[in-house]
């Protein structure tokens, strides 16, 4: 609660600062540079809320704090992210989570029960400049930090006495699941799910965003058409055919409902597979009810009972099945690969007419 009257605090500061200076802003003044509007200070203000955090403080017995590199790309400076590991032998998944933008890999303290009841290792990922990462946070290399991470897991897993091709889970809440999206895209064979909650889809629709550009108006219009979409997760989603768990409060205040819908739509896997769960709450308050608990749960034993089921996938010792794992969309299946795929899994071929009968029975027999 004192963090979110923090963060309450200062962006109401400085929607005061700057509605004060609206008249006679330039971009100069804002200290804006055309060529790199996404990580000015102004953006900056309303994007990242970052704190420091002790590393090794972890009341969670058995938690492994550590950080990964990430090189110098695009102009924009190395840096070292951190993160907390909490391992738990077995199977797997591992989910990979990342959090909002006032929040710490260190949070994850509190949330962790779930998931250990769920038998699931998970790794709480930070973003630059926050808990005991380096460098200032960056709007451009959000994602393309987290994607680094991929590279590093095998390594991280080993070093924690897991298996270094766990399966994985992305989890993405609020800005984080920015995060999430582009591993489960990127890295989409590794993958055997993608939850977000709270989940932001377009930062320049953000009601804290317009209020802004409507304070500086004119150039606040201006502003806007010249800023790119940093995340085009929608455009990534429609590429992505994982089992999917939207979660977004109806009450949300701080990104709206509207946007955990979007996302849920763009999301390629076919129904049941993908799944949307509006709660009554906010944005900060999902956690709290028993409903979340619930649907989290249910949700990470299905995806974990699929990853054991998939060729490839981690079985209890550790180890792997042999055969790997057909990751080209069923779209692109022969026919008699198809049912051959069907029959395998039990399935009613005399259902099926046409080949993309096939396709969505493949589909709906591979989420059972």
């Amino acid at each position: 609660a004192q963090r979110q009257r923090f963060r309450l605090l200062r962006c109401t500061s400085f929607f005061r600062i700057v509605e004060f200076a609206a008249e006679e802003a330039t971009m100069e003044g804002l200290g804006l540079d055309p060529e790199n509007l996404l990580d000015s200070p102004l953006f900056a203000q309303v994007a990242f809320h970052p704190r420091a955090e002790t590393k090794g403080s972890s009341t969670v017995k058995g938690a492994i704090d550590g950080e990964y590199s990430v090189p110098a790309r695009n102009g924009k400076p190395a840096a070292t992210i951190g993160y907390r590991l909490f391992p738990l032998s077995g199977g797997g998944p591992i989910v990979v989570h990342f959090h909002g933008n006032a929040e710490t890999c260190c949070d994850m303290d509190y949330h962790i029960d779930i998931f250990k009841k769920a038998g699931c290792s998970l790794i709480a990922v930070d973003y630059r400049g926050f808990g005991w990462s380096t460098g200032k946070p960056l709007l451009s290399t959000l994602t393309t930090d987290a994607a680094e991470l991929m590279a590093h897991l095998p390594k991280i897993l080993t070093n924690a006495n897991l298996p270094a091709d766990l399966r994985v889970l992305p989890m993405g809440r609020s800005m984080g699941a920015t995060c999430a999206v582009e591993l489960a895209s990127s890295f989409h064979e590794r993958c055997v799910g993608l939850l977000i909650e709270s989940a932001l889809c377009n930062i320049k629709t953000l009601p804290m965003v317009t209020q802004l550009i409507m304070m500086l108006g004119d150039m606040g219009t201006q502003l806007m058409q010249m800023v790119p979409d940093p995340f085009r997760s929608c455009d990534k989603l429609r590429g992505v055919t994982l089992p999917a768990l939207v979660l977004h409060g109806e009450r949300d205040e701080t990104i709206p409902v509207s946007q955990g819908s979007d996302l849920f739509a763009a999301i390629a896997t076919a129904k049941p597979g993908k799944q949307l769960e509006l709660l009554p709450c906010g944005h900060n308050d999902m956690h709290l009810l028993g409903a979340y608990t619930t649907l989290v749960s249910a949700y990470l034993s299905r995806v974990k009972a699929h990853a054991h089921a998939q060729p490839g996938g981690s079985d209890k010792s550790g180890g792997t099945a042999e055969a790997a794992e057909d990751t080209r969309p069923y779209s692109e299946w022969k026919v008699s690969e198809l049912k051959a795929a069907i029959k395998a899994a039990g399935g009613d071929l005399t259902q099926c007419i046409e080949k993309a009968d096939m396709v969505r029975m493949l589909e709906e027999l591979r989420l059972k």
